[in-house]
């Protein structure tokens, strides 16, 4: 078996094989936009091309503040509650939310989880209001209820409450809402001893009215007047406005012009071509991680501005190096190489240092994709991919075109002297 360092003694040939190389990227946005259409079509709405964070749609908010009962070893069965919450009322009203988000915010008496969600393109603002208020409720229900469990005895039931504060009025209500509930109670109810943090109530009921289990837990579920609040929030709009998209664009666009002004006076000597090239560059490291993000349905977010405008800066750093290469090589072989072996050359000489560079970032990179939280990990996945994407182009994309138009300028001056021999 060969080895690697065999391949690096051959000679390059990435100018002559651009044609098939170009291909690569060609076939990735192809199949991007195949992608971006059949969600276009599905549901029926532009924005689906891609998968859109709350931070350019906007959506719904619910605050459910629960202070000091937000504990590590609750957390995840109070965000199930929440969960379960958008189930209930999923079914309830047939529209289902797709994207949910639940995050912490505040501390002690404050802490609280904000729920945010985005409205699903077929549904009217109207039925989001409807479906929100619902949740509201039914948050309240699910996680500011005491649900007792109830035994049954014969006659006799046993009622137990976790966690339950008794005050005087505990017996009174039990026994009211029994009552009301068509179940009439043969003398007192019994408040038991508390074990474990379970208080217990026995009542023995008169048999004029069968005994339901299910009827009797729903009937003596007590309300929590202390566990919390939801606050509904209602539509919120994304943080990030057309305004602020804009004025990125803006942005990256004047630092683009920058950067070709920069690459024309340092490279004057191989040529304007060497800017353009530089700029295509850069432009297909964008497009390639647009494309990741309509593939994968990858959050895109305002995480994903900053990981494009990092790329933008590491992706041009790699190619300027090889452009200083191409600027020394055809100091010292003017007139004995070609353009394209020029470019070859420099690829092949300055490969390891791209190859290094760019493996010792993005193992970093990867390392935080799979450690991290989510919101780092969205953050992580486009920058990834712009790596790759920045070290193909700054060795292939770049070079070639250069590459190209020197060949074409060499051929347009041999003709133009021709021209000038023939008169």
């Amino acid at each position: 078996m060969a080895k690697f360092g065999d391949f690096l003694k051959k000679d390059f040939k990435i100018v002559e094989n651009r044609r098939y190389l170009f291909l690569v990227p060609i076939v990735i946005i192809i199949i991007a936009l195949i992608f971006m259409v059949v969600h276009i079509n599905v549901d029926k709405d532009a924005a689906s091309a891609f998968n859109l964070s709350m931070d350019f749609t906007g959506g719904y908010k619910v605050t459910v503040q629960l202070g000091d009962k937000i504990q590590s070893d609750n957390y995840d069965e109070l965000v199930d509650q929440i969960y379960e919450s958008f189930d209930d009322v999923g079914e309830e009203t047939k529209i289902t939310v797709k994207k949910i988000k639940i995050t912490t915010q505040s501390e002690g008496s404050d802490k609280s989880f904000a729920v945010s969600y985005q409205k699903p393109a077929s549904v009217s603002e109207g039925q989001m209001e409807e479906f929100n208020d619902a949740l509201a409720l039914k948050i309240e229900e699910k996680m500011f209820n005491i649900v007792p469990e109830v035994a049954i005895n014969g006659q006799e039931i046993t009622i137990s409450y976790d966690n339950l504060a008794v005050t005087d009025k505990t017996v009174m209500t039990i026994k009211e809402k029994l009552s009301e509930a068509g179940y009439a109670v043969s003398g007192d109810v019994t408040n038991m001893p508390k074990a474990d943090g379970v208080i217990s109530f026995k009542a023995v009921l008169d048999g004029s009215k069968t005994l339901d289990q299910a009827e009797l837990v729903s009937v003596l579920t007590i309300a929590d007047l202390y566990a919390g609040r939801v606050i509904n929030s209602g539509k919120v709009s994304g943080s990030v406005s057309n305004t602020l998209i804009w004025s990125a664009i803006g942005a990256i666009a004047f630092a683009v012009i920058l950067m070709f002004i920069y690459i024309v006076i340092r490279f004057i000597k191989i040529g304007v071509s060497a800017a353009v090239a530089t700029i295509l560059a850069l432009l297909h490291d964008v497009a390639i991680m647009f494309c990741f993000m309509a593939i994968f349905r990858v959050e895109l977010g305002s995480s994903f501005i900053a990981g494009l405008v990092t790329i933008l800066g590491y992706s041009i750093n790699n190619t300027i190096v090889i452009f200083d290469r191409i600027r020394e090589n055809k100091v010292l072989y003017m007139g004995k190489l070609k353009p394209a072996e020029i470019a070859n050359k420099s690829v092949k000489e300055t490969f390891w240092r791209s190859v290094n560079t760019t493996f010792t970032t993005l193992s970093t990179i990867v390392c935080l994709a799979i450690l991290c939280v989510p919101d780092v990990q969205i953050f992580a996945l486009p920058i990834i991919v712009g790596l790759i994407a920045g070290a193909y182009s700054s060795m292939v994309i770049a070079p070639s075109v250069w590459a190209t138009m020197q060949q074409a300028k060499l051929k347009k001056v041999k003709k133009n002297l021709k021209k000038s021999r023939v008169k």
